[in-house]
C-alpha cells in the first residue's frame, strides 16, 4: 500500500462527494433512563400494589381505567388529585403539560420588528443585606 491510499487519503472513488455526509442519520439519540421510565409507566400495576390503595381510590381507578390500570394512569391520577387538593406544584405541572409553559412576549418595534420571548427564571429569596462592595486598595 502506497502513501496515496491510506485511511487519511482514501482513493477518489471512496471519498465523500461534496455535500454528502458519511453518517446521514447522525449519531443515534440515547435516552436510557427516559426509555426505561416510559416502559415502566406502560406496565400494569400489580394487584398487590392496588390492594394497598384506599378502597375509594381503587374503585375510582377501576371506573376510569378498567381492570388493569398502568403506572402512568396512577401518576396522572395522583397528580390531578394533588392539584385538586390545592398543591400548587402539582397544578403547575398539570398546566405546563396540558397548556405548555407560560412565556411572556415583549414586542419591540425596531427596524426589523423583532419579537423577543422572555422565559421567566426562578427568583431568589430576599437577602437581609445587600452584598458589600469590594474595597479597592
Amino acid at each position: 500500500m502506497n502513501q496515496a491510499t491510506t485511511n487519511r487519503n482514501p482513493p477518489e472513488q471512496h471519498r465523500f462527494q461534496p455535500g454528502q455526509s458519511g453518517n446521514p442519520s447522525g449519531r443515534p439519540k440515547k435516552a436510557p433512563i427516559t426509555d426505561y421510565l416510559r416502559e415502566q409507566l406502560d406496565r400494569a400495576i400489580p394487584a398487590g400494589m392496588l390492594d394497598k390503595l384506599r378502597p375509594e381510590e381503587r374503585s375510582f381507578l377501576g371506573e376510569l381505567f378498567g381492570t388493569s390500570p398502568t403506572f402512568g394512569h396512577m401518576v396522572a391520577f395522583k397528580t390531578i388529585q394533588q392539584a385538586c387538593k390545592g398543591d400548587v406544584f402539582a397544578l403547575r405541572e398539570l398546566l405546563d403539560r396540558v397548556e405548555g409553559k407560560v412565556t411572556r412576549t415583549v414586542e419591540h418595534a425596531g427596524e426589523v420588528g423583532i419579537r423577543t420571548i422572555l422565559i421567566p427564571q426562578r427568583t431568589q429569596t430576599a437577602v437581609s443585606q445587600p452584598p458589600a462592595a469590594p474595597e479597592w486598595e
